[in-house]
């Protein structure tokens, strides 16, 4: 696990938490980094690629280290003063927020091509099939990972703090990597629940929206800027 402060920020009184979606690198969020603002400060978590793998035990384990280590973060920032906590997640790094923001107050997230149910959303995923395959031979099935991972994953959370936030969602109807039909269940899970978000669909394949999505941040910091919106 790497983690990338803007030191000089960091006591800012807000703060944006980035977290990326699974095998994207850390270099791809430097545009969007250089186009937030000053009166925010950042912390960006960047995970191996390897916390997603065959072993659904071990899966799980890696994503609740890296859940509690955010949640514990924000509560030290959190004591020294209060902040207004903004999430920034894309793909996978949507389990993450869905946890952060059921666990800490949260002002605005982000969700870029996310998820309803972990389980589903990897079985039916084009970019792991392998490892699929892989858990298969060694006797998991949708129902078994679904019980396992229930945990970690978003249909879980996303109640309690999380209903305070106000969310962005941006979905591709192209979407083969986390299907599309997945962003859709995340959306009626929000809307059976009453949370305020706004939702935008395009036509880029998953990996090129979260592309775009860091090349052009401006749409998704002026959305973070905008308090009017809370």
């Amino acid at each position: 696990m790497k983690i990338i402060v803007d030191k000089k920020r960091i006591n800012k009184d807000k703060i944006i938490i980035i977290i990326p979606g699974w095998k994207f690198p850390e270099i791809v969020f430097k545009e969007f980094k250089k186009e937030i603002p000053q009166e925010f400060g950042y912390i960006h978590y960047c995970y191996s690629s390897d916390l997603l793998n065959s072993d659904p035990q071990s899966t799980k384990k890696n994503c609740l280290r890296l859940m509690e280590k955010i949640e514990k973060d924000i509560h030290k920032l959190n004591k020294i003063k209060k902040r207004k906590i903004y999430l920034y997640a894309q793909s996978l790094g949507g389990i993450f927020a869905a946890y952060i923001a059921d666990k800490i107050d949260t002002e605005k997230i982000i969700y870029i091509v996310p998820g309803e149910n972990l389980a589903e959303s990897f079985w039916k995923s084009t970019q792991t099939q392998d490892l699929k395959k892989e858990m298969q031979r060694k006797g998991h099935n949708l129902k078994k990972l679904k019980k396992i991972w229930k945990k970690i994953s978003p249909d879980h959370h996303l109640k309690n703090h999380a209903k305070n936030a106000f969310y962005l969602i941006k979905l591709s109807i192209h979407d083969t990597i986390i299907p599309y039909e997945q962003g859709k269940k995340l959306i009626a899970l929000l809307k059976k629940r009453k949370f305020k978000y706004e939702l935008k669909e395009g036509f880029l394949p998953h990996s090129e929206l979260c592309l775009f999505e860091c090349l052009f941040p401006q749409n998704s910091i002026n959305f973070f800027k905008e308090e009017e919106k809370n």
